[in-house]
């Protein structure tokens, strides 16, 4: 007598029979098949978070995030191209929906986006939303060259068409 059967084993483990242990049950590998899958999405996931090389969606979708919680700027830059959009198409509410977009490009200016702030300066210079103001226009446009050296160019741009 074997051993196994000698102290119960047999019984406590229910083991099938040898016979039937070679095909494994309907829809198990199927179920296998749809844990390791899982299993290595989440691990995948988890590895780029650990290591932190997230992918473009991942970090533009925490921007979003970030930014409508801390400040929202970059709503109020979408909004303000909007308003742009829309003036520029309904003369005769134009003025009042460039005044609106000014005050969102304004706000986004604040929150750090600086081509709101040569959208503004823009529209400073050529007094669309507001009487139109050289000085201010030279203002946000000196503060975009020196602090943001990537804009410098298109800053200089509003510069030289505004002849400021």
């Amino acid at each position: 007598m074997p051993i196994s059967r000698a102290i119960g084993v047999q019984s406590v483990i229910n083991l099938p029979p040898p016979a039937s242990r070679s095909q494994p049950p309907p829809g198990f590998l199927d179920h296998v098949w749809k844990k390791l899958t899982i299993g290595a999405i989440v691990g995948g996931i988890l590895l780029e978070v650990t290591t932190r090389s997230l992918s473009p969606w991942v970090t533009s979708g925490v921007g979003y995030a970030y930014d409508a919680v801390a400040c929202g700027g970059r709503a109020a830059m979408m909004e303000g191209d909007r308003l742009s959009e829309a003036a520029s198409q309904d003369v005769t509410r134009a003025q009042t929906l460039f005044r609106e977009a000014n005050s969102h490009y304004a706000k986004a200016y604040a929150c750090g986006f600086p081509d709101a702030g040569i959208r503004l300066a823009a529209n400073y210079c050529l007094g669309l939303g507001a009487p139109k103001d050289n000085a201010r226009a030279l203002q946000v446009i000196l503060e975009i060259e020196d602090r943001h050296e990537a804009k410098r160019g298109r800053a200089g741009d509003v510069r030289r068409a505004c002849k400021l």
